[in-house]
């Protein structure tokens, strides 16, 4: 069997005589002239230096064209193989087993190296061919001449810049990668053509290369590596041609030029051809082939076979026959030529076992189906397998066949890595041999940490991207699409808006060929500053007021406070959805002048707007006239008091039974108007309005005051000189009470049955127990805490007593948070909460998340977020240690990438047992609540105890003392 060489390189044409004058020095053979086919090819250097040439000056093949004199023929047959092994002995690639022509058969047949020229070299032979064909004569001259042409086997040439290509023989629907000698460092661009009429396939402006600017020549096929090699996928016959890149870096710039040429898909080279194999042994079948889809065929069946490598244990006479394989790409496929096998009887076994070894490949891909053979050359032998000196689990997916000399896994996981012994037993002897077994997998899905997706303008962002594979993935990262690093940390400096997108690390396994991705929203945010309150600072009672919130930064939520208490949506006061941006009160009244803020919140930051003032206009109400006595003695004087509630300076005007103008005057604020009339007579007696006017609010009211002037009798002198009352006394001056229990207050004063009391509170007159010294609560409101007093009076004067103040201790009944049910939060962000209580006195409150008490008082929370923390239950409590009343509010976070799972039995045990705590701790209050309320009634019967029993111990302020 003859080879096909390929044709040396060279770059001339060299002439030479029969006399050797033109051949250097050893190249010649020691015979004739006529038997030149008969010498060894010289070394490629040899011919270099006999050319006097470069050694990158190798586009092209050489081969030997002689002339033997006229009339002389060539060499024999038997010369032949010798002018093969000339070319064989530097060839290029070439195929063993290829048959051998002279030019006039190739080109008639097709099969041989068609005729070709080589432009531009001088006087050279017109014709070429690959091979000498043994047994034929040619006749031809005495010159001896080296002819250099086109290799149709060399798929590129290269200048400048030295540029490799791999695989060197690319094919149509295969991919190429070509790589310039410079490596890293350079900022490098890739055109497709040569200089002056090239077209941009894709360049870079810097390096590390994070950003690739897409040219004209750029189809979607094309991507650049780090070390600035273009890779092309899916060759098309169109891609043949010259690729030109520049690389600049270091002060200055190169160049280099490769010309690639496209091969219609080689026939694979199936070896052995002829294989004998001995019964019961392994036959294994190879496939060269630069294609990765190869198919086996058998006697021209096809077989589930699909790898380069056909391994079959334990032959039989029925694998005989004649085997190949099949090559193919997107575009094309090719058969190799025939490996005929024969499978021949073994010899007898031996008394022992020899030989056991293990077949099968030492790396598996999870998922896919591995199969371990353990082979002995003697029948009858029993096998048993260990991993790691253990019974390898089998069952499902892992399974024994084949007289338990097969080991399946169908498919293969990541957990079946370790090393696999087989054990041969014959019952005479016992052998064994391991085998290591590397389970390739992954990408699993890739992890991104930390999850915060929120961060500030102008900080650092530092991602990291890991991902379960063997072997280690590679990373590579891409913002929107757009590419943006290659490793497995991203680090962006000064994060700008701009930054902001989608993040998506892609995990690639490069043995698997799998890869896997994860995203991450980013957002970049301004902090929130320069929060600022706009609108009226003055207003009138019952107009509507509108104030606005606007500050700096983005997404941003307020929240609205009066003083210390969060404000919400309800009754006349409402809030803008969705971020409160505004706050509305229609109408406004007097209870909400006060000093208000605004607070601007993001995920990131928060920031408060200075107090804002807002002066809220009102009255004048209605006027109180006092004293409130209507019978005056003849001769005694008249001194009434109109006083009308109102922030603005008031005009009083008093008129006698409606019309007469007695007085006019203007005071100021919270000043009342003083009527004097002296020496009263008895056409004083009348009724007397007071009339109060603003001219800012427009607003006019008055009242009435009857009076009477008496003459003197008897019945109101003591001595004949009319009684003035003393003020009287009321006690206790304060007291502490639970609501829904008894106080009562007492007014002590002139015993005289002529003297009647009345009762105020707050300065206004209550008309319950009207007449009566005692005032009396059965059941305590919280709407009865207050400032009382007492009024004795008799037709000539009157008493007030010293202020009295009822407390009234209550709830809390209830609290309430400021948001409620499920609430859905990313992870990284800040849950604030607000919560309220109704309670006197004032609410304390505890924080608990999950059950635990947190480190925290007051009514506001705030706790940040993060990734695997933070969801769960938060629950605010109120309490009040003089009513030992207890209120709760909770709300349950749930993080958005958290995936809800199902109670376990644990979790729902836990909860049967926390509500019957919880209904044992509320029968245990109500019990405590029940009993000191029942002493408290018994004991208010009782003579000098002002408050009840349970908060005998309160501080000395609030300690009741007795008349007297």
């Amino acid at each position: 069997m003859h080879g096909q060489g390929r044709l040396v390189p060279l770059c001339v044409q060299l002439e030479a005589r029969s006399d050797r004058g033109g051949i250097p020095s050893g190249w010649l053979p020691a015979g004739p002239a006529s038997s030149f086919l008969a010498f060894v090819a010289p070394p490629i250097s040899a011919l270099r230096r006999a050319a006097g040439v470069g050694p990158s000056c190798l586009p092209a093949c050489c081969y030997l064209q002689g002339r033997a004199g006229v009339g002389q023929d060539t060499a024999s047959s038997a010369a032949a193989p010798s002018a093969s092994a000339l070319l064989v002995g530097h060839q290029q690639g070439g195929a063993p087993g290829a048959g051998t022509q002279s030019p006039a058969e190739g080109a008639g047949k097709g099969n041989g190296a068609p005729p070709r020229s080589w432009g531009g070299m001088g006087a050279v032979s017109a014709t070429a061919w690959d091979g000498v064909a043994p047994g034929r004569r040619q006749r031809s001259s005495s010159q001896l001449s080296f002819v250099c042409e086109g290799a149709s086997s060399l798929s590129s040439w290269t200048s400048g810049i030295p540029v490799t290509l791999n695989p060197v023989n690319p094919a149509v629907g295969g991919r190429v990668t070509l790589t310039p000698s410079l490596g890293v460092g350079y900022n490098c661009n890739w055109y497709r053509g040569s200089l002056g009429t090239r077209k941009l396939i894709m360049a870079n402006g810097s390096f590390p290369y994070s950003t690739w600017i897409k040219g004209e020549a750029y189809t979607g096929r094309e991507t650049v590596g780090h070390d600035c090699s273009l890779s092309i996928s899916d060759l098309m016959p169109a891609d043949s041609g010259i690729y030109t890149v520049t690389m600049s870096g270091s002060g200055r710039t190169l160049s280099g030029e490769a010309r690639l040429y496209l091969e219609i898909l080689p026939s694979p080279v199936l070896w052995p051809a002829e294989c004998t194999v001995a019964e019961f042994t392994e036959l294994i079948l190879n496939c060269t082939t630069s294609e990765v889809f190869v198919s086996w065929f058998k006697d021209g069946e096809l077989l589930p076979q699909w790898t380069q490598i056909l391994t079959l244990y334990l032959v039989t006479k029925d694998d005989e026959g004649i085997y190949t394989c099949e090559a193919r790409n997107t575009v094309s496929h090719a058969k190799s030529n025939p490996s005929i096998v024969t499978v021949i009887q073994d010899s007898p076994s031996q008394e022992y076992v020899p030989n056991l070894n293990i077949t099968g490949p030492n790396e598996g891909i999870e998922g896919t189906i591995t199969v371990l053979n353990c082979i002995s050359k003697v029948p009858g032998v029993s096998y048993y397998w260990l991993k790691e000196n253990r019974s390898p689990e089998v069952k499902g997916r892992i399974f024994l066949s084949n007289n338990n000399q097969t080991l399946t896994f169908n498919p293969i996981l990541r957990s079946d890595i370790g090393d696999y012994t087989c054990y041969g037993d014959d019952r005479i002897s016992k052998e064994s041999a391991t085998h290591q077994l590397v389970v390739l997998y992954g990408p699993d899905p890739p992890i991104i940490s930390p999850s915060t997706r929120d961060y500030a303008e102008g900080s650092n962002l530092s991602l990291s991207c890991k991902a379960e594979s063997n072997p280690p993935a590679q990373y590579l990262w891409f913002v929107d699409g757009n590419p943006k690093g290659s490793d497995s940390e991203l680090l962006t400096i000064n994060l700008s808006l701009n930054d902001a997108g989608n993040y998506i690390c892609t995990a690639v396994n490069i043995k698997t060929k799998h890869n896997n991705s994860e995203s991450l929203e980013i957002r970049v945010l301004q902090e929130v500053s320069d929060v600022t309150i706009n609108g009226p600072s003055e207003s009138i009672e019952n107009t509507s007021v509108i104030l606005t919130c606007t500050s700096r930064g983005s997404m941003v939520t307020y929240y609205w406070f009066k003083g210390k208490q969060s404000l919400k949506s309800e009754g006349h006061v409402s809030l803008s959805p969705p971020a409160n941006q505004i706050l509305i009160m229609n109408p406004v009244n007097r209870s909400d002048a006060g000093l208000y803020t605004c607070q601007g919140v993001n995920s990131i930051s928060n920031d408060s707007s200075p107090s804002f003032p807002l002066e809220v206009f009102y009255g004048p109400d209605d006027p109180i006239i006092s004293p409130p006595d209507q019978n005056y003695a003849e001769g005694s004087n008249l001194s009434l008091s109109c006083k009308a509630t109102s922030n603005l300076p008031v005009e009083y005007t008093w008129l006698l039974n409606g019309t007469e103008e007695i007085f006019n005057e203007t005071v100021g604020v919270g000043d009342a108007s003083q009527l004097l009339i002296p020496h009263l007579s008895l056409k004083n007696s009348g009724t007397y309005s007071c009339h109060a006017f603003s001219n800012m609010t427009n607003i006019t009211s008055y009242s009435d005051q009857p009076i009477t002037v008496w003459a003197v009798i008897s019945g109101f002198c003591i001595n004949g000189v009319p009684e003035i009352l003393s003020s009287p006394v009321l006690w206790p001056a304060t007291s502490l009470v639970i609501e829904n229990t008894k106080a009562t207050l007492t007014c002590t004063t002139s015993d005289n049955t002529r003297v009647t009391i009345s009762w105020f509170k707050e300065g206004q007159p209550l008309a319950a127990n009207a007449g009566n010294n005692t005032l009396t609560f059965v059941n305590t409101a919280k709407d009865d805490t207050g400032i009382y007093t007492c009024e004795a009076r008799n037709p000539f004067s009157t008493g007030v007593s010293n202020p009295s103040n009822l407390i009234v201790a209550y709830g809390p009944d209830s609290a309430v948070l400021d948001q409620n049910g499920t609430i859905v939060l990313e992870p990284g962000s800040r849950l604030p909460l607000v919560c309220t209580a109704d309670s006197s006195p004032v609410t304390r409150f505890q924080w608990f998340f999950n059950r635990i008490q947190q480190n925290m008082t007051g009514n506001h929370f705030t706790v940040d977020l993060t990734a695997g923390e933070g969801e769960g239950n938060y629950t605010c409590q109120a309490s009040n240690p003089f009513t030992r009343l207890t209120a709760s509010a909770a709300v349950h976070v749930k993080l958005a990438s958290h995936k809800p799972t199902g109670l376990s039995v644990g979790a729902i045990a836990g909860i049967v047992l926390g509500v019957v705590a919880v209904m044992a701790l509320i029968g245990t209050l109500l019990y405590f609540l029940f009993r000191p309320r029942q002493q408290q009634r018994d004991q208010t019967s009782q003579p000098g105890i002002s408050a009840p029993s349970l908060y005998e111990d309160i501080a000395s302020s609030m300690v009741v003392s007795s008349p007297g």
